[in-house]
């Protein structure tokens, strides 16, 4: 199939990450799919493939060349009606400058559809669960902050310092995903939130924004 033809046939979707020292959490924006519907494997530790069967009975594998490494054995996924969660922990704790590395012109792109996995593969897992695999969570709050906002970061480092492991997961998830809107310290609150979307919540007279880490 040509390049032309797969670009066609691509399903549309957003697409979002964002990350801690420890994790990469790749975040896809595709309704009504179901955990048998989402698969991944690693050809080794910094390509990630996921395979998503479509509602329209197609198949579309998406490939990341990662920016690191990552631990594969500890990917966490995550699927609810408005969106696919990935989180992918990193095998060295520093910052990723970007999700994925440049790759070279020569490289083609591992966009395909209807693609059957070769025995020399890694199998396929949706065996992935948010809540089996315990994790440290140990972020440090980076200084430079748009101005205005040196108050309410502060009171988060704050917060945060003193946060469980667990009140820092509904931080992260909380403040990152609502455009830091939102900020809560309870999992079991946050965790089937959906803030990008019917939970949004969004202040009379404010606009939605990114926050980084």
């Amino acid at each position: 199939m040509s390049e032309a033809v797969e670009a066609a046939n691509k399903p549309s979707y957003r697409t979002t990450w964002y990350q801690n020292k420890q994790d990469i959490t790749y975040v896809l924006y595709l309704k009504n799919l179901k955990r048998e519907n989402v698969a991944t494997r690693f050809e080794d530790n910094k390509t990630l493939e996921i395979k998503l069967s479509m509602p329209n009975k197609t198949e579309h594998v998406e490939c990341l060349h990662l920016f690191g490494e990552v631990i594969p054995e500890r990917t966490q996924l995550e699927v609810n009606p408005y969106k696919v969660i990935i989180t992918l922990q990193k095998k060295a704790g520093t910052e990723w400058n970007s999700l994925e590395i440049k790759q070279e012109s020569s490289i083609p792109v591992k966009i395909r559809e209807n693609v059957s996995g070769g025995t020399s593969q890694a199998p396929w897992t949706t065996r992935r669960d948010w809540n089996k695999i315990s994790k440290e969570t140990t972020q440090e709050l980076e200084n430079e902050k748009p101005e205005g906002d040196e108050a309410l970061q502060k009171l988060f480092q704050q917060i945060y310092s003193n946060a469980t492991d667990e009140q820092k997961k509904a931080m992260n998830k909380s403040f990152q995903t609502s455009g830091g809107t939102v900020l809560s310290t309870n999992w079991d609150e946050v965790r089937n939130k959906d803030y990008d979307g019917k939970d949004r919540v969004l202040p009379t007279g404010q606009d939605v924004k990114k926050w980084e880490f």
